[in-house]
């Protein structure tokens, strides 16, 4: 075993997600330390250790705050320490440039998540994720959101033949709701799903739909079917830029007419509209083997 590694995680809930196989790869080696705000992702990877960040972002606090406190350990002062990014140069995806920082390939991994079981999900019918439009105080990414009737649409396409739940974290100051709230047969989007509820939940779906975020390596470490529908900032929120090609076979996108390819998170003109949205949406449905 070498010197234990400290990794200073990235905080978003799918960033962490592809952080995990990264780590499992550290841990052949060396016990490794992290400030995850989702150490449920890592539960099940043997010599991981959790130190206690201190935050004000109010998702990954809340569940920060649900851990039992012995779960957080001192770092040795011995340790090698990472902080791992994204760099956004050239056209490399998130994953890969995050893999960059510890010397590896991005091809020789793939996603997973833990295998954990939750009976609440049981159902005589297949079960649709959806993920609203929202906007985050803390993260206020206006223009890569897609137009939110697109969502909308598909979620009704589905309503017949699936169990719809729609999950989100909405209290109308840190995180608020873009456009009318799709339809569901079950809402959770006032923050009822902890991490572990919600990783249960999309390994129990038979399709996730949304925007760009969290619902892309989520869906892709699953093994579940996805429909991505996007809106602007292609720059930094393009497939080519959010997953590995090699693992977009259970993914269909859809991008507006004329995909902006800017950086800006607030950009004022990126185009959204998709043409023929209702006929391309059935596409994907039929490419994924998805009926509606």
């Amino acid at each position: 075993m070498t010197r234990p590694i400290v990794i200073n995680s990235l905080w978003g809930f799918g960033d962490n997600i592809y952080l995990r196989p990264i780590i499992q790869a550290l841990t052949q080696n060396s016990i490794v330390y992290t400030n995850s705000p989702y150490p449920e992702l890592l539960r099940d990877v043997p010599r991981v250790k959790f130190y206690r960040t201190h935050m004000q972002l109010r998702t990954q606090l809340k569940n920060i705050e649900r851990q039992p406190k012995t779960l957080w350990q001192p770092v040795p002062s011995s340790a090698r320490s990472f902080r791992p990014s994204y760099m956004f140069r050239g056209h490399n995806t998130l994953f890969a440039e995050l893999c960059t920082h510890f010397g590896y390939n991005s091809r020789s991994f793939k996603l997973s998540l833990p295998a954990y079981i939750n009976a609440r999900w049981k159902t005589n019918k297949r079960i649709a994720v959806i993920r609203p439009v929202t906007v985050r105080a803390e993260w206020r990414n206006l223009a890569r959101n897609p137009l939110p009737e697109y969502i909308t649409e598909i979620a009704n396409m589905l309503r017949h033949t699936y169990h719809v739940v729609c999950v989100a974290d909405i209290d109308g100051r840190n995180e608020a709701l873009v456009g009318k709230m799709p339809f569901a047969h079950d809402y959770y989007v006032k923050g009822e799903l902890n991490t572990i509820d919600l990783l249960t939940l999309v390994q129990a779906a038979s399709i996730v739909v949304g925007g760009p975020g969290w619902i892309i390596p989520a869906a892709t470490a699953a093994n579940v079917p996805g429909i991505i529908v996007f809106g602007g900032q292609g720059g930094h929120n393009a497939p080519e830029r959010l997953i590995e090609r090699d693992w977009q076979h259970k993914l269909q996108f859809i991008t507006p007419d004329k995909f902006h390819l800017c950086t800006n998170m607030r950009c004022p003109s990126c185009p959204k509209t998709i043409s023929r949205f209702s006929e391309q949406a059935h596409d994907c449905l039929t490419k994924l083997e998805v009926t509606a």
